[in-house]
């Protein structure tokens, strides 16, 4: 059974709540679904090691983790990144 996992990466210096305008696709490499979907939240794919770091250097601070049994602290391990767990089951 193929699971659904969502992950929103969210920047801690939030101001605005909602989201007011469509998604913004962007484009950055490694990722196939990299979604800005406000000036503080993105979304996307399940991230690559290389990938946090590219986050990161994007100017992320936080990642959201939804999926139910996996954790991303190996493969953000290289980064300043705060991780956030919270497995959903869909």
């Amino acid at each position: 059974m193929r699971g659904c996992f969502v992950l929103l990466l969210l920047i801690i210096c939030s101001t605005t709540h909602g989201q007011q305008n469509p998604a913004e696709k962007l484009s950055l490499k490694g990722f196939k679904r990299l979604y800005k979907l406000n000036d503080s939240v993105y979304r996307s794919e399940q991230p690559s090691t290389k990938d946090f770091m590219a986050l990161e250097d994007l100017g992320v601070n936080t990642i959201l983790n939804f999926r139910r049994n996996k954790k991303d602290d190996r493969k953000a391990r290289k980064t300043n990144l705060a991780l956030l767990h919270f497995p959903l089951k869909t």
